[in-house]
């Protein structure tokens, strides 16, 4: 079971009572800035990995940071095969409605995400503007 795995630009901690659930710190590219914090659920069954920013970790955006070493990084701490996942990325809203986008690593477009593709808890808490999961995280 991971319990929290780490390299050199990013850190990955599962949380405790929630399946697939993680907390993902990644070391900013932009000199003088912190850390962005992402709640990660990685979905097996639909090949899906789900990214909520809740933009208060004071650093630089995950769509600002998420690029294909990220993407590499993540899923290879985690054993999970890269090309064979989705990545959505979700946060807080912009007038009223919570930015949802799919990203394709391969020329870093974005696109809309069909309603059957977002991740219900992640959409709500971008609705709501909640901050990230942190309780029950299981420590190393």
């Amino acid at each position: 079971m991971l319990q929290s795995k780490h390299n050199s630009i990013l850190s990955v901690t599962m949380l405790k009572g929630h399946s697939n659930m993680y907390i993902m710190e990644i070391d900013s590219h932009l000199t003088k800035s912190s850390k962005t914090i992402c709640n990660v659920f990685v979905d097996e069954t639909n090949k899906t990995i789900h990214i909520y920013d809740d933009l208060r970790h004071k650093s630089t955006t995950i769509i600002t940071e998420m690029n294909r070493n990220i993407a590499l990084e993540f899923t290879s701490l985690l054993g999970l095969e890269y090309n064979q996942y989705r990545f959505i990325l979700y946060y807080s809203p912009i007038k009223q409605i919570p930015f949802i986008v799919e990203v394709d690593l391969k020329d870093f477009s974005y696109s809309e995400v069909a309603n059957n593709d977002v991740y219900t808890l992640f959409y709500e808490m971008a609705k709501l503007n909640k901050p990230l999961i942190y309780d029950k995280e299981v420590r190393a």
